[in-house]
């Protein structure tokens, strides 16, 4: 239905329901009518007039009384919250010989989202930086762009949630106002049959546009089974990536926590925190907070 048409064809049928519609907040969109009325009772009147005189009309005209269009809101806003955290920057993000592609790709990324590199499908072990990339980019476009930060389960649950709510639609129109879509744990879509179709038409819509997507995982697309073929094409449609921790980062992340931390940075401590710390950031860290001197 073309936008300003409905209150037109509600004219040409009937002036007296026309006058009552134009009361009703009414949304025209691309593929349908909004119809928010101030009660229910209005809503209930609004279907049975609309069951009349235009068949077959729930298609693409949708009735919401004024408190479920406020509650179906706010869910979306749930969903939409860009879910960042502040600390993680491409300024803290410690770069060495195992990781300086991905940081540099990233960089660029945040610089140019949509242009260069689209999608970026980042992968290694747990405990890299990986996530600290993700946070780094919409840290530094939250400001101009629509962005959101989401990992695999988050999805999933929010779509699950959205299906047992019949709203599966606002689901997924309320993915596709996003500039940068930051997608992480993809990992966990193995076995996730309605998460990886619904994953699918959102990255569609969002590729087709020139949104700009970032994967990670703790795994390289080809190693994740169980997950549709035509998912795993387009993760390997952009740029995949490995990131790593090498000796030499390693130690620049133990003196950059040490120093976070306010501990000592001679070499004894810095050698005792690489000796008893395998190649974890998050591992490192944890053990540097307990570290007693």
């Amino acid at each position: 239905m073309e936008r300003g048409s409905f209150l037109s064809l509600i004219e040409s049928i009937d002036r007296f329901a026309v006058g009552i519609f134009r009361q009703f907040l009414i949304k025209e969109e691309d593929n349908r009518v909004l119809i928010i009325t101030p009660n229910e009772e209005y809503k209930k009147w609004a279907i049975a007039y609309l069951a009349t005189k235009l068949k077959g009309f729930r298609g693409n005209i949708v009735v919401e009384c004024e408190k479920e269009a406020k509650t179906t809101t706010k869910k979306e806003k749930q969903i939409l919250k860009n879910n960042l955290l502040d600390k993680y920057t491409f300024d803290n993000f410690v770069v060495g010989p195992s990781n300086e592609l991905a940081y540099k790709v990233c960089l660029e990324v945040s610089k140019n989202p949509g242009k260069l590199f689209n999608p970026v499908f980042l992968y290694g072990r747990s405990g890299l930086g990986k996530t600290h990339l993700l946070y780094s980019i919409g840290n530094r476009l939250k400001q101009t762009h629509n962005v959101l930060y989401i990992s695999l389960m988050e999805f999933s649950d929010a779509m699950v949630r959205a299906l047992k709510e019949n709203r599966i639609e606002e689901f997924r129109e309320s993915f596709l106002h996003l500039d940068v879509l930051l997608l992480d744990d993809v990992q966990f879509l193995v076995g996730k049959e309605r998460t990886q179709i619904e994953l699918f038409r959102i990255y569609e819509k969002l590729q087709a546009e020139e949104k700009q997507i970032v994967l990670v995982s703790d795994r390289h697309p080809k190693d994740l089974k169980d997950v549709s073929e035509r998912l795993i094409s387009r993760f390997e449609s952009g740029l995949i990536i490995e990131i790593g921790l090498d000796e030499e980062t390693k130690r620049r992340i133990v003196r950059q926590k040490l120093i976070l931390y306010g501990l000592p940075l001679d070499e004894p401590t810095v050698n005792y925190v690489l000796e008893n710390t395998g190649y974890n950031v998050r591992e490192i860290e944890g053990f540097i907070q307990t570290f007693k001197v």
